[in-house]
């Protein structure tokens, strides 16, 4: 327990039992508690400035698809059976608008387009903004949904594919969200399952993350800001492509009534710290594994990862002793080349043709599309390549 929060959710005020609590090696507390009175798990040690420093680094974002033939993606993929989904529940209107929040590069929007549907999205990222506008039709905003210059209105469906769970207000934005539907609008939602944590980590305790909801908990805020749940379910988020992990997915509409909200409950706070508590310990036994493989042959020589962001930034707070060994870091942000990340350099694929890399780790939620490229590359021939998942 710690010193007393208000939840975000039931606005109560009380001292909360922490799930979840680790310093990052860049300093931040990380640390998530869970309402007994409402279910409800939130990140509650992160400040309005903060929170404001993270969302700069969405700004930041390159494009990482930029020349790829985005209809063999596994993000297409996933994108065609989420608006599948939504067609057998709630078929778009010919003519009918869609926004995407959270846009990224595009992808739903060149979905929406093969399918003949017009969409628009917002995307704070100018590189990925860039890229989008050439995948729609529609318009592209290059803001936060929040942004008050953003004015907007008269949609049929709006999506929200992995972005409430990365938003502080989330009061603002789901009241925004309803304003900018149709009388007969809907929104999608798709967002991690707190009740189904697995050792891939990257989709859960990351800093990113805000918010950590379970199905009930999700339910109970949509019903308190005018939404009926059509249909709601867990779901694995692409079972064709790398990023495979449960999620909850919900179609709601809007409701007319006086809104209502509905208490949870200590049961439902138990299911969460039990549920946490097998997570640890699976994620514990995982990199036991992985440690016991880095120290295989050849240690001394130290090692590389690929990839330089909260995945490694949580991976070494968990694993603080590998970092001694870790020669550098490889990214392909061409953002990131040149700077230092956990006081080692970031370097660029390249790298390879220049020096020696005995061994790589990836320390990535794109295993594969990583595995994949650095196959590819001529030095990588006897290099050991060991993954996390």
């Amino acid at each position: 327990m710690h010193d007393k929060t208000t939840c975000p959710i039931c606005k109560v005020t009380k001292a909360r039992p922490i799930l979840y609590s680790r310093r990052l090696p860049t300093g931040y507390v990380f640390r998530v508690s869970c309402c007994v009175d409402c279910g409800y798990a939130f990140q509650d040690s992160i400040t309005p400035e903060q929170y404001h420093l993270m969302n700069t680094t969405y700004l930041q974002y390159s494009s990482a698809m930029a020349t790829q033939e985005i209809e063999t993606t596994d993000l297409y993929k996933q994108a065609g059976l989420q608006m599948e989904f939504i067609d057998r529940l709630r078929p778009i209107p010919n003519g009918g608008r869609v926004l995407d929040i959270g846009c990224g590069e595009g992808v739903l929007l060149a979905y929406c387009k093969e399918i003949g549907i017009i969409a628009d999205g917002v995307e704070p990222s100018l590189s990925h903004t860039a890229i989008a506008e050439t995948r729609t039709d529609g318009a592209v905003y290059p803001m936060f949904f929040e942004d008050p210059r953003l004015e907007i209105d008269g949609y049929q469906l709006i999506t929200l594919r992995h972005v409430l769970e990365h938003v502080m207000d989330i009061h603002g934005f789901l009241d925004k969200v309803r304003q900018s539907l149709s009388t007969d609008g809907v929104v999608y939602i798709e967002l991690p399952d707190s009740l189904c944590p697995s050792v891939f980590i990257a989709p859960y305790f990351v800093p990113e993350h805000i918010s950590y909801f379970t199905a009930a908990s999700l339910k109970r805020l949509l019903s308190q800001h005018g939404f009926t749940v059509i249909r709601m379910e867990t779901f694995r988020d692409n079972p064709q492509g790398t990023m495979n992990y449960p999620v909850i997915r919900v179609l709601a509409k809007k409701h007319e009534t006086k809104p209502i909200f509905l208490m949870g409950g200590p049961i439902e706070y138990i299911d969460l710290v039990d549920t946490f508590d097998k997570y640890f310990t699976d994620r514990r036994r995982l990199l036991d594994d992985l440690d016991k493989k880095l120290r295989s042959n050849n240690f001394d020589r130290g090692f590389w990862v690929f990839g330089a962001g909260y995945h490694s930034e949580i991976l070494f707070a968990e694993m603080p002793e590998w970092l001694g060994d870790v020669v550098g870091f490889i990214d392909n942000d061409v953002s990131k080349h040149g700077k230092t990340f956990l006081g080692k350099l970031v370097c660029p694929p390249s790298v390879g043709n220049e020096i020696r890399v005995d061994r790589i780790l990836l320390s990535s939620i794109h295993e594969k599309e990583i595995l994949n490229g650095l196959m590819n590359l001529d030095w990588t021939s006897d290099t050991v390549i060991l993954s996390i998942y």
